[in-house]
């Protein structure tokens, strides 16, 4: 148990050991590979034991000091005129991370080391362990000792030279494998993937399966092999059609199932390959495979997951494999990746990847990925933890000491967009009580776990927490707290594993911001813990976010605008709700929302001077305050709103904009947005350069009768055009739908996303799901892809209609329902696109509504960012590709009657 273990101290140092920036050292002697043993402490209040030796070497005089990973200075300094012979410093301190200085007599810093003092690991193997890694080979050396020390059970490595000794030595130090089956190699690879430099397919289907026949007869004790690695189509690892990938998948498959017919085989290795290639075709998976991969890179390099995009990432490949009726989802690859390459070191008290981002962010993506009811985890070595990340591998440690053999039981907060809460425990302890919590049947995937003998009567209970409120992913709330109003039996610890002591009252006040905090109990049940926990009183946090909506008739007019409010909190919430115009009186309008509801609240608008640039500034304030009385922060909201309208109007399609003179165009501001997820699944692409804004404004201008609907252009700049040239020397061409690449890589487009429901049925979470906002969602009815092409004129594309599926298009295979629209028109000229969609193929489009949800794409740049829509709803529902995350489709506007 947690109270009753040794720890160990993980020295892994900046670069090789230590950095010296003169002639003087600081080592830490002792260590075997970078670990230390040392006991738990008996108590929360930071007993130690035997100090550490901090090791000086050099000359000249230094002062010797040590903070701690959130810069706290440690109370701890010396003093010394060095001679050449090595000076050794006594260092007592609890577990956490210490960054150590030596400085010279002018202050400046001389050398430096980092120290992580880390609770134990769990002996003994799991092959069924959360805790995954994609090692890409199978470690030795110091670098097992890394994965030992920290409690990285399974290794995701290549196995084409893997052999039972091998095996074994990984057995004798605690560890598992999780074998890739696959490239191609060691038999010789396809003519056609040598000339495009890619990792397959074999060049002998036949021969490579019975080379695999043989090799795993070898291992019978392994019971989940991953076939093949990112089969992405003539990108990377697949040279080839998705037809011949599935040939292979299902000749391998069913050889391996003769081998060892109770072998679990998991393929794809991202849920939108699954969706695309595999799942429409069950002859490759029914009674094949048990289950898919995913490998979530969104927002890796990104200072923060508050977004969303990961965690909908993840949630999508769990829905698919729900859906297929498998029996387990993995995590294969991902992690985080926040230093110098990315962000110049501002985030952390040193510029390496060891810092405190990466840290929380490691342990976030394992818990999140436990939230979305995946049976396994996985972080990739040196994306996310490794030798060079002391940080990020301490919190790991603590993180795994306390979780191992414990799965997940309870989500706490549900459905609060912003609140993270997670609950894990022995299955032993899942009751009927439990089972009745929200979400507990998609968190029972571990709940069958093999648990070791010796810890088969463990009595605690983990509970991981954290928050992500504040107005926006670039201002989010630090000095948010969280008070247990019983505090009896419970203990919290910090991100490295520090104790938080209690208040001098007697209650458990622990920080609810950015960093997980673990809280631990005993002799509580997991629904009392629950309870206590999802009702604990959150303080110093923005209550709730919210951004006003597009004007849906002419600003002169006096209209309701529509406010949307998010209750972030776990209790109900009501005030005013108070907008200021300039030059008008405030406007204030009671609202309530209940724990973690969205509501819309009206406001007044008092109609305004029609300004020429379609933009009007407001400030809205909300007071907040709970039906308990607790007054909670104001929360003060700017924006520009504009009026988003399709009028009523017969518009000729000629390029020109006479026919649109009196029509008031939308205005899309601000920078290209670029998902970077494709170019880490893909490291044969080259990332784009992430230019400044080099365009003007963009204008869009709407308009319907009864026959289409009509939508102009206007700044998107001269129309580069889709080529019409195979790739490769292969025959596809690119830009088809059942070609190569899609367009938005070769050429600027238009996207137009209409949505007439809430959710599309059957695809993603619904909106009476906890998860409906916090999970993967599809909010778009039809979507429509406009671009220039070479050799097919201007193309109006129909990528998803309301009854259709969700399959993205340009990889070869044909996807019958995207294809250009009929009777459709369109023309692309310097500067202005025109775009008609006959009414007949927006069948639901209603002008008696009064207004319809859409969304544009326009060269990049997206009208949602521009007209402020939450930035933590990313997601891929709204637009396609299924692989880009984008903010969502959430904006109205009004139809002239």
């Amino acid at each position: 148990m947690f109270t009753t273990e040794s720890l160990v101290i993980c020295v892994l140092l900046l670069c090789a050991s230590s950095i010296a920036l003169g002639d003087v050292q600081l080592t830490l002697p002792g260590e075997v590979n970078g670990l230390f043993a040392r006991d738990w402490p008996t108590q929360t209040d930071g007993d130690v034991d035997e100090p550490i030796a901090v090791r000086v070497t050099g000359s000249g005089p230094v002062t010797v000091t040590a903070t701690d990973a959130w810069g706290t200075a440690i109370d701890w300094r010396h003093e010394v005129t060095l001679n050449g012979e090595a000076v050794d410093l006594p260092l007592a301190v609890s577990h956490g991370v210490y960054r150590i200085e030596a400085r010279d007599e002018g202050g400046g810093v001389v050398a430096q080391v980092q120290a992580g003092i880390i609770p134990p690991f769990h002996r003994g193997i799991r092959p069924d362990s959360f805790f995954a890694s994609n090692t890409s080979q199978v470690r030795t050396g110091k670098d097992l000792d890394l994965l030992e020390a920290i409690g990285m059970k399974v290794q995701r490595a290549h196995f084409q030279n893997m052999t039972p000794a091998k095996l074994q030595a990984q057995r004798d130090r605690h560890t598992w494998v999780l074998p890739i089956v696959g490239y191609a190699d060691p038999l010789p690879r396809s003519e056609q993937a040598l000339r495009l430099k890619q990792w397959g397919p074999p060049a002998d289907f036949n021969a490579f399966v019975e080379y695999w026949r043989g090799h795993i007869a070898q291992f019978p004790e392994i019971k989940v092999w991953e076939f093949w690695n990112e089969p992405w189509i003539f990108e990377w690892t697949w040279a080839d059609t998705p037809s011949e990938y599935r040939r292979l998948q299902r000749l391998w498959s069913q050889m391996a199932l003769g081998v060892q017919p109770r072998m679990r085989i998991i393929a794809g290795n991202s849920w939108m390959f699954v969706q695309d290639h595999i799942e429409p075709y069950p002859y490759a998976w029914r009674g094949l495979l048990a289950g898919t991969t995913h490998h979530p890179y969104s927002s890796t390099a990104a200072l923060t997951f508050r977004s969303g995009d990961s965690q909908r990432s993840i949630d999508a490949g769990g829905l698919i494999n729900q859906r297929m009726g498998l029996e387990r989802y993995y995590i294969t690859e991902g992690g985080t990746n926040v230093g110098t390459r990315t962000h110049g070191g501002s985030v952390a008290h040193h510029s390496t990847p060891s810092n405190i981002v990466n840290a929380r962010k490691l342990v976030k993506l394992f818990v999140t990925t436990a939230l979305t009811g995946a049976f396994q985890g996985n972080a990739q070595w040196g994306l996310g933890y490794g030798p060079e990340w002391t940080q990020s591998n301490a919190s790991f440690a603590v993180m795994t000491h306390l979780l191992e053999d414990r799965p997940i039981v309870a989500d706490i907060w549900p459905r609060q967009s912003l609140l993270r809460g997670a609950i894990f425990a022995s299955s032993r302890h899942v009751t009927g009580e439990v089972r009745a919590l929200p979400r507990a049947g998609e968190l029972g995937a571990r709940w069958s776990i093999t648990v070791p003998e010796q810890r088969a009567d463990d009595t605690t209970k983990v509970a991981v927490v954290w928050s992500w409120t504040g107005p926006n992913n670039d201002r989010i709330d630090t000095n948010g707290t969280l008070t247990v109003s019983e505090p009896q039996d419970l203990r919290a610890f910090d991100l490295f594993g520090r104790a938080i002591p209690p208040q001098a009252d007697g209650s458990l006040v622990v920080p609810f911001n950015q960093n997980p905090v673990y809280l631990v109990s005993d002799a509580l049940s997991v629904v009392q813990l629950h309870e206590r926990i999802a009702t604990a009183t959150i303080r110093d946090v923005t209550p709730v976010t919210l951004y006003a909506m597009p004007l849906r008739d002419p600003a002169d007019r006096p209209q309701m605008l529509t406010v949307r409010v998010d209750n972030q909190m776990n209790v109900a919430v009501q005030g005013m709700l108070r907008l200021a115009v300039p030059g008008h009186d405030m406007v204030q309008v009671p609202y309530r929302a209940e724990a973690a509801e969205l509501v819309d609240v009206q406001v007044p608008w008092p109609g305004v001077e029609a300004s020429a640039r379609n933009q009007y500034g407001i400030a809205v304030q909300v007071e907040v305050e709970t039906a308990a009385g607790l007054k909670l922060p104001l929360v003060d909201h700017s924006q520009v709103i504009q009026v988003a309208r399709l009028y009523r109007r017969t518009i000729n399609i000629d390029g020109k904009l006479e026919d649109w003179h009196g029509i008031t165009p939308i205005t899309i501001t601000g920078r290209k947005q670029i998902d970077l997820t494709r170019y880490l699944l893909n490291p044969h692409l080259d990332p784009p350069k992430l230019d400044g804004d080099e365009q003007g404004d963009l204008r869009v201008y709407s308009a319907y009768d009864d026959d289409y609907l009509y939508f102009a252009v206007e700044g998107l700049g001269k129309a580069t055009k889709v080529g019409d040239t195979a790739v490769e020397g292969l025959p596809w061409k690119r830009g088809d739908t059942t070609g190569l690449n899609f367009p938005q890589y070769q050429a600027d487009t238009v996207h137009l996303a209409f949505g007439f429901r809430d959710r599309v049925p059957g695809y993603g979470r619904q909106m009476n799901d906890p998860w409906a906002w916090k999970g993967h969602f599809y909010d778009t009815d039809y979507h429509y892809l406009a671009y220039p092409t070479k050799d097919a004129g201007d193309l109006l594309v129909r990528q998803w209609g309301p009854d259709t599926d969700r399959r993205t298009a340009y990889q070869i295979s044909e996807v019958p329902h995207v294809q250009p629209v009929p009777l459709s028109r369109i023309v692309i000229t310097d500067g202005l696109w025109e775009i008609a969609i006959p009414r007949a193929e927006v069948a639901m489009f209603d002008p008696q509504r009064g207004a319809v949800r859409l969304g544009l794409i326009v060269g990049g740049r997206n009208w949602s960012d521009t007209a402020g829509v939450f930035d933590y709803w990313r997601c891929s529902g709204s637009f396609q590709p299924a692989w880009d995350f984008r903010t969502p489709a959430q904006t109205y506007f009004g139809i002239d009657p």
